[in-house]
């Protein structure tokens, strides 16, 4: 059975939304791509939050602005034992070190949350049919 996880990620707020984008993408993703091992996860998307760069506000539809993230990672695993395999490959005591100390460079790390999620459906159209 497939198994997605969320990762939802705030930046320092020393870095604009482009340099913690062009950071995660460029130095961050290849260096868990390189502790993960090569069946690491099916898939690995990040969606980020377009910000005003004047206002650093969201381009929100519903809700107000107080967002506590700045990107949400999808993954997802073959089962739940690809899963394990890729936790215990980034867990050993250097690439934990090499992680943490990666991650401190633009992630607000006591920000950082992961949950498992079940998808449902899909949709095919607007709402209603």
């Amino acid at each position: 059975m497939v198994l997605k996880i969320l990762i939802f990620t705030n930046r320092l707020p020393t870095l604009t939304p482009a340099e913690f984008k062009n950071y995660y993408e460029t130095h961050h993703m290849p260096l868990i791509q390189k502790i993960s091992g090569d069946d690491a996860w099916l898939s690995h998307t990040r969606n980020y939050i377009p910000r005003d760069s004047d206002t650093n506000t969201a381009q929100l539809i519903i809700g107000d602005q107080d967002l506590e993230f700045d990107c949400v990672a999808e993954v997802i695993y073959r089962d739940q034992e690809q899963l394990q395999r890729q936790m215990a490959a980034v867990g050993t005591s250097e690439n934990t070190r090499l992680r943490e100390e990666d991650e401190e460079r633009f992630i607000e790390r006591r920000s950082v949350k992961v949950v498992v999620v079940e998808s449902c459906g899909g949709s095919v159209g607007g709402f209603g049919g």
